[in-house]
């Protein structure tokens, strides 16, 4: 994607993931959106998913599909249907400023970013009861849950069992 991005002109809004965006930031590649977020209450987001990204000061983007405030406001019981897949939690790893392993390759959940990204994801379900299990809500996976309405949004493993679509 890096390479195909050089080579044609970019769209004005697109999908970046957590994992790549300083480095497109590093490089200009990307254009503040600090001006146009003028009358948009940032505090609505939480924290790590506005700093995951946000470069010099700048934020380039607001992490997609998330805002628990919002759906909550309108009576979504069980916003979010998470996968207990470790894939899941890289994200806000990242999002954090965590690791997942160091220099030395090896795992690194006692990194103190790494703690607060893992307890933020765990409090998603236990403390501020946004998050369930798809089994939670009578589904047997993500997309079952979502598209019985069970679920305003989901985080789903990489491939639905059995190549259910």
């Amino acid at each position: 994607m890096k390479k195909l991005v050089l080579l044609i002109a970019a769209a004005d809004l697109f999908y970046l993931d957590v994992s790549v965006f300083e480095e497109f930031a590093r490089s200009n590649s990307l254009l503040p959106l600090d001006s146009y977020l003028k009358g948009i209450n940032i505090k609505d987001f939480p924290q790590p998913l506005i700093d995951g990204f946000t470069f010099n000061n700048r934020i380039y983007g607001i992490a997609k599909d998330f805002s628990t405030l919002t759906l909550k406001a309108k009576g979504v019981e069980t916003p979010v249907i998470m996968n207990a897949d470790f894939n899941r939690l890289i994200p806000f790893i990242n999002a954090f400023g965590g690791q997942v392993t160091d220099a030395n390759d090896r795992i690194a959940f006692s990194n103190p970013k790494t703690k607060a990204a893992i307890q933020f994801y765990v409090n998603l379900v236990t403390k501020d009861k946004v998050g369930a299990e798809a089994s939670n809500v009578g589904a047997g996976w993500e997309g079952e849950a979502f598209g019985k309405g069970n679920a305003a949004m989901i985080l789903p493993p990489g491939c639905p069992p059995n190549g259910q679509v």
